[in-house]
């Protein structure tokens, strides 16, 4: 008999950012529908950097803000993690992480908040879960 290397599908949990239910979907899936509302649900991750963004962005996945970017937008996503400035409204499902040099005006709507030393927030802040 030949042995195969075929490693057993994994799977994260998500919630659709419309109709609010949970459901899991494959972990190396980029997108789903949600089986409740037939939304689609974005679970992209993206990476913002030495950049002017403007508007807003859903995923489900992870969104980084890199040192050198300056964000205006509200951001409906898996994680944050913020090393740039922003200024909107962040809602985030898994957690939220401002690090060294980062600044956010706004408001933060997080299960999780991590502020290391040298991270700034003017605002409102939501930590627990959704």
């Amino acid at each position: 008999m030949e042995q195969t290397n075929i490693k057993p599908q994994t799977f994260r949990k998500v919630h659709c950012p419309h109709c609010k239910v949970h459901q899991e979907v494959p972990s190396i899936a980029v997108q789903s529908f949600c089986e409740n509302c037939g939304q689609r649900i974005n679970l992209q991750d993206y990476r913002i950097e030495k950049s002017h963004f403007k508007g807003d962005l859903e995923t489900r996945g992870e969104v980084c803000i890199a040192e050198s970017s300056r964000v205006k937008a509200n951001l409906n996503v898996g994680t944050a993690l913020i090393r740039g400035t922003i200024e909107g409204k962040i809602i985030a499902e898994q957690k939220t992480e401002l690090f060294p040099k980062s600044f956010v005006l706004g408001t933060i709507e997080s299960p999780v908040l991590i502020m290391h030393d040298g991270a700034g927030f003017v605002g409102k802040a939501i930590i627990g879960p959704h």
